[in-house]
């Protein structure tokens, strides 16, 4: 949309919530934002918040904040060598005030790949050549995989961990 589009369907709207409208689309134009962090934008920028949820309503309505896709965007960054367990990927989206809801759902999405698959994609590319186990568990620890999934790739990625019978060890 140009800004002469954008400046026409706005020219009925008061002139503040003009000027954020169109602040929070030169924002816009560099990365998607969740509404939230445009929220913040504007307040930061001294837009009161009379204009602040006007300005809102409008960019949703206009389909410039679309949080699906921010959603999407990131799980798409944590794959391969920046791969990111799912609590990970869930933190920092509603550190960006994505609804829980919404990112349940995305990282549920059945055509997604796996947390298992991730982890075992991310362990090909970082430690090809393996290592102990205690160093790829805190490595995965560290990358926000869940236990159940360190466990499961642990088992897949270096072998089943061998049972020690501690009575028959001697003290």
């Amino acid at each position: 949309m140009t800004a002469e589009t954008l400046a026409s369907k706005v020219s009925e709207l008061d002139q503040q919530v003009k000027e954020a409208i169109l602040f929070a689309a030169s924002c816009l134009k560099k990365r998607d934002l969740s509404q939230f962090e445009v929220q913040d934008l504007l307040v930061r920028r001294g837009f009161d918040m009379e204009a602040v949820g006007p300005c809102l309503t409008f960019l949703v309505a206009q389909r410039f904040i679309r949080e699906e896709v921010v959603v999407e965007k990131e799980l798409n960054l944590a794959r391969g060598s920046r791969a990111r367990g799912d609590s990970l990927i869930a933190e920092k989206l509603v550190a960006r005030g994505i609804p829980m809801a919404l990112i349940q759902s995305k990282l549920t999405d059945s055509e997604r790949e796996t947390e298992s698959e991730r982890a075992l994609e991310l362990l090909q590319v970082k430690l090809p050549r393996g290592g102990s186990r205690a160093k790829i568990g805190r490595f995965l620890w560290s990358r926000g995989f869940s236990e159940a999934t360190i466990d499961s790739v642990l088992e897949s990625y270096t072998g089943p961990l061998e049972s020690v019978d501690l009575e028959s060890m001697e003290v």
